[in-house]
């Protein structure tokens, strides 16, 4: 069941290169970002056609949220120089 406060998680698919069409020190697989037509079928290696029985593995990827920083409460001793980025002051000490 989904819940509002579930966060979107985005996921990698790709598919595995038969060992007969891997190259050494080459990838391994094939990353699907647009479709298996476009990404897999379409490859420069050739290894697969239309009639194969591909397998799809996916992975999650990783989510990262960036909070600004509204004021910074600790110093160090030195040259303080002051770079303001998009309304926010961000304090650098040297």
């Amino acid at each position: 069941m989904i819940q509002d406060d579930d966060e979107h998680v985005p996921f990698a698919f790709h598919v595995a290169l038969p060992e007969e069409a891997t190259i050494p020190d080459a990838p391994t697989r094939i990353v699907i970002s647009k479709s298996i037509e476009v990404d897999v079928l379409a490859h420069a290696s050739h290894a697969f056609s239309e009639e194969d029985v591909l397998v799809v593995r996916c992975a999650p990827q990783s989510v990262f949220k960036v909070r600004p920083a509204t004021r910074c409460s600790a110093t160090l001793s030195g040259l303080l120089l002051v770079y303001r980025v998009a309304s926010i002051i961000v304090h650098v000490i040297m």
